[in-house]
């Protein structure tokens, strides 16, 4: 009798299998669909850096090594690499020249991999580059470095440095400073739910605008509509790009020409990391000094 009913049993999970199937065959559908689509926010990052009417705009990612372009910036890069010139200085040389997201790779100085660099040397070494190339905005780090890392937070306070001193006269105007938002460590590792969300927030965002859109419109036409969300969000909202998965496969096979970097953990990085798909950005106003 044991032995039947443990047969019966051993039968019966194909079919409790096969019941469950087309529901995870439809998840797995629909989060292959909200992840395939790359996304930006509805004010576009790329429109944003259009700044500069006189000059064509020149975009400058600053990164502190050779492989940060792919564990952190690879969503911007893919975003605007193919619409607008971009720029990527690394400010430590590689062993080696391995492939590159970007468009135009310029190498500037060996320098140490865990100090914190000076603000005022970072404007020596990129203020000839910034200013022969008219470069209208500046992409980076922000004080927080993303990872902690002395070197990605020296970078920020040098780009500041820069603009704000007037030592530093730039033939055209100066350029703008965007910098990365750094996350909490829990933030950082969620993977997959990290696009997923961002892209629902984008997608909510544009439907309160719809909203607010035909509340104007309804008022115009003298019928009193009140809208649903009768506070509007106020604060200051970062630029968000989201990529796609042709994007995050882009990053993932940059990132394997550095294979001396890829030890275990940064398998796991590049697997779980919401930076593989997500960047945020804020502007950083700088005011100008006098030396």
């Amino acid at each position: 009798m044991a032995s039947s009913s443990n047969k019966s049993k051993y039968h019966a999970l194909p079919s409790r299998m096969f019941k469950f199937f087309p529901w995870t065959a439809l998840l797995f559908s629909l989060i292959i669909a909200i992840l395939y689509q790359s996304v930006e926010s509805d004010n576009s990052f790329s429109d944003i850096v259009f700044h500069s009417s006189a000059h064509l705009p020149r975009v400058l990612v600053l990164t502190a090594h050779p492989d940060d372009e792919s564990m952190f910036f690879a969503p911007t890069i893919r975003a605007l690499v193919s619409r607008i010139r971009t720029n990527r200085i690394p400010m430590s040389k590689p062993a080696s020249d391995p492939v590159r997201l970007s468009s135009e790779t310029t190498l500037t100085s060996k320098i140490t991999y865990t100090a914190h660099w000076s603000p005022a040397t970072i404007p020596k070494v990129l203020y000839p580059y910034v200013n022969e190339h008219r470069i209208t905005t500046i992409l980076t780090f922000d004080d927080g470095g993303i990872s902690g890392h002395p070197n990605h937070k020296s970078l920020p306070e040098g780009i500041r440095h820069l603009l704000s001193h007037q030592r530093y006269a730039f033939a055209a105007p100066p350029p703008k400073l965007f910098t990365l938002v750094t996350r909490s460590i829990p933030a950082k590792y969620t993977s997959i739910l990290a696009p997923i969300w961002s892209k629902f927030t984008l997608y909510g965002i544009r439907l309160l605008s719809l909203e607010v859109l035909a509340v104007r419109i309804a008022r115009g036409l003298g019928i009193e509509l009140s809208p649903l969300i009768s506070k509007p969000v106020t604060h200051r909202m970062p630029q968000v790009l989201v990529s796609g998965v042709s994007d995050y496969l882009a990053a993932l096979r940059a990132m394997r020409q550095h294979a001396s970097q890829l030890v275990w953990f940064r398998w796991l990085y590049v697997l779980f990391s919401r930076y593989m798909w997500v960047n945020e950005w804020v502007e950083v106003p700088v005011e100008s000094l006098s030396v």
